[in-house]
C-alpha cells in the first residue's frame, strides 16, 4: 500500500464522476446500516435508508429507531472524516394510517 496523501481538491459538483465515488465511499456506511433493525418494513424487507446521487434519506417509523441510524451514520463520519451539512439536512415526520383496502406494488 502506498503512503497517505493529503487531498487539495474534491470532484467537481455535478461531474459524471461525482455519483459513483459518493457510492462507493459511502458503501461501507450502507453496509453497517444494513445491519440495523430499525426501519420501514416492506413485505419481508427493512428499509433504513436510501442513496441517491449524493444525497441520504433515514428512514424509520420510531424516533429511537431514527437516533440510532443517526448515531451510526455520525460514527461512520467521524471514522472516515466527513462532514454532514446541517444546514442541507432536515427531518421529515409523516404520521398517516394505511387505508384498509389500500393497494400497496410489491417491490
Amino acid at each position: 500500500m502506498s503512503d497517505s496523501f493529503n487531498v487539495s481538491n474534491g470532484v467537481r459538483q455535478g461531474g459524471i464522476l461525482s455519483p459513483y465515488l459518493f457510492n462507493i465511499y459511502m458503501n461501507g456506511l450502507s453496509l453497517r446500516l444494513k445491519k440495523h433493525y430499525a426501519g420501514c418494513k416492506m413485505a419481508n424487507l427493512i428499509i433504513n435508508h436510501l442513496f441517491y446521487a449524493d444525497d441520504l434519506a433515514l428512514l424509520c417509523p420510531s424516533q429511537r429507531g431514527l437516533q440510532e441510524l443517526l448515531e451510526i451514520c455520525e460514527k461512520y463520519a467521524h471514522e472516515h472524516d466527513i462532514k454532514f451539512n446541517t444546514k442541507k439536512s432536515v427531518v421529515l415526520i409523516r404520521r398517516s394510517k394505511l387505508l384498509k383496502n389500500a393497494v400497496v406494488a410489491p417491490f
